[in-house]
């Protein structure tokens, strides 16, 4: 976006800027001004001139002051910084040795020998680590977006949830308000790992929700793998990476072990599963032992056995995958930075 479209108007807008021009501008009026005489009560009728003219410059001035915060905002919101923290990086195909501004449109890429740090706006910051290329989608008011082609990212944010987003040949990371890991291979597969807060990963053939102390495969094909804390047992991984491995569904020898092997905690693994392709008679298995980790009651069984979505959501709900408990969790989180 050319700055000089927030003063004078020429040049490209940004189509964040002009879908706030556009909502602003339903409120726009549109006759003649009315007489203030004619608005105001009766016991402001003998209001001195002077006073009435103070009001109005007030609202004025609150006016303007508005607008400009949001615009300041708005321009703050589209420039991220590079900083290179070891050797060089490229910045849309030029080398830079101090911090750059990079925009949407432009890649950022590290070699062998470097690393770098980009500082999205005022919400976070991503390290880059070596031997990785990645672009800038968007940088807007309301949303941040990256495109990680390969390599690997560490991303700390600190923003409200379905801000930030980080694209890649696997799928789309949607921070929750947290900090994770994420690396992508050449062939498009790679992982994700948590470390606070939650992430959603989303894919056209499912979704994940991965809390702090989880990982889970992604893979270049669409498929994303099932969320796992890192302390379950090895049994329990290589069990589910056998599962994550297969075209559908479950195979039972597999599913035996991550159920015998599951604790309290790893409900949110055997959630996942309920929506995996796993067979009505899978279905059972994987909610009657999640009767014994949690309180589920014999029609709420029934009612997940048989596949209800209402029912599966709301078991979602105990494990904390809840969109209300993330807005709550991240301001909790900004009253104690305060």
């Amino acid at each position: 976006m050319n700055d000089d479209y927030l003063w004078n108007r020429t040049g490209d807008p940004d189509p964040e800027l002009q879908r706030l021009e556009q909502v602003l501008g339903e409120l726009r009026h549109r006759g003649s001004a009315p007489d203030p005489e004619s608005l105001e009560p009766i016991s402001e009728r003998r209001m001195p001139r002077a006073s009435r003219s103070a009001r109005w410059l007030a609202i004025a001035a609150s006016v303007a002051l508005i607008t400009t915060v949001g615009i300041l905002a708005l321009r703050s919101a589209s420039r991220w910084e590079v900083t290179p923290i070891d050797g060089t990086a490229l910045v849309d195909g030029q080398r830079i040795s101090f911090s750059s501004r990079v925009r949407a449109g432009e890649t950022i890429e590290t070699d062998a020998g470097s690393r770098a740090r980009i500082r999205v706006a005022t919400i976070g910051q991503v390290d880059v680590d070596p031997n990785t290329h990645l672009s800038v989608l968007h940088a807007g008011l309301l949303r941040q977006r990256m495109h990680l082609d390969q390599g690997r990212i560490e991303a700390k944010i600190s923003a409200p949830p379905r801000i930030f987003f980080v694209n890649t040949p696997a799928g789309e990371a949607i921070d929750l308000g947290c900090e994770y890991t994420l690396e992508i291979d050449p062939g498009g597969s790679g992982s994700l790992q948590v470390t606070l807060g939650w992430v959603g990963f989303e894919t056209a053939a499912g979704r994940a929700f991965v809390p702090a102390g989880a990982t889970c495969l992604l893979r270049g094909d669409g498929r994303v793998g099932v969320p796992v804390y890192r302390d379950a047992s090895p049994a329990l991984m290589d069990a589910l990476r056998r599962i994550d491995e297969g075209s559908a569904g479950a195979p039972d020898a597999d599913l035996d072990i991550v159920l015998r092997e599951a604790r309290p905690r790893d409900a949110l693994t055997l959630w996942h599963l309920l929506d995996r392709g796993a067979s009505e008679r899978q279905r059972a298995q994987i909610v009657d032992r999640l009767g014994a980790l949690m309180d589920i009651t014999p029609e709420e069984r029934d009612r997940l056995v048989g596949g209800d979505q209402r029912s599966i959501r709301r078991l979602g709900r105990q494990l904390g995958i809840d969109k209300k408990r993330w807005w709550s969790d991240w301001i909790r989180g900004v009253i104690r930075g305060a």
